[in-house]
């Protein structure tokens, strides 16, 4: 074979592709062709690189499996599916708000403060929500029998106190109990003597 240059095929333009004589070996020297679409057409054909010059539609390597996902616009606004039996979910305690579900739940709070026989209503009606009482407490002036109420309807025993006895059980989050939907928290005394205290509840 002699020095000169030999053509092997015509590039863009009408451009030759030639071997160049290097130290007695003919090397190809190879032009990358442009399509109409700006495609390139890579120099190895055994291992191409999966590329194509188009905006906001091809994405590379491994990232082609993930459907929807490109490198220039990376969509964070959703997430995946967690579960609390797999995933390690850290959380902080709030004070201002309770979840039931995905449903934010505002703390709200009454005051007792009642002194004649009867039930007393300690929290109105809500269309439609139960009223769950996530903290109480109460004071007995004299000896005095309570017990709260769903509207009429006995949310658990009566309890009996001697005077100056009460109760506070503590934070509940699950609740130490609630109305009916569309109920009001009543209190019923059995004496009129004076019972005192406050509670914390949400509305579900």
């Amino acid at each position: 074979m002699s020095d000169s240059a030999i053509v092997l095929n015509q590039g863009v333009g009408g451009e030759s592709i030639k071997t160049d004589k290097i130290t007695g070996i003919h090397t190809p020297v190879e032009k990358v062709a442009f399509g109409s679409t700006g495609t390139v057409t890579p120099v190895d054909a055994a291992n191409p690189l999966p590329v194509t010059l188009k905006a906001g539609t091809d994405a590379i390597g491994k990232l082609a499996a993930n459907d929807g996902v490109d490198i220039g616009n990376v969509d964070v606004a959703s997430q995946p599916a967690r579960s609390r039996t797999v995933d390690a979910i850290s959380a902080a305690l709030a004070t201002d708000k309770l979840m039931n579900g995905t449903t934010e739940l505002t703390l709200k709070r009454a005051v007792i403060n009642e002194s004649t026989t009867g039930d007393k209503q300690i929290v109105a009606a809500v269309t439609s929500k139960k009223i769950r009482v996530i903290n109480y407490s109460l004071h007995c002036n004299a000896a005095n029998t309570v017990q709260w109420k769903s509207g009429s309807t006995a949310l658990g025993g009566a309890r009996a106190f001697a005077a100056n006895g009460g109760i506070a059980p503590g934070e509940a989050i699950l609740g130490h109990f609630e109305t009916a939907a569309g109920a009001a928290l009543n209190l019923n005394l059995s004496t009129a003597v004076q019972v005192s205290g406050e509670l914390t509840y949400v509305e579900v």
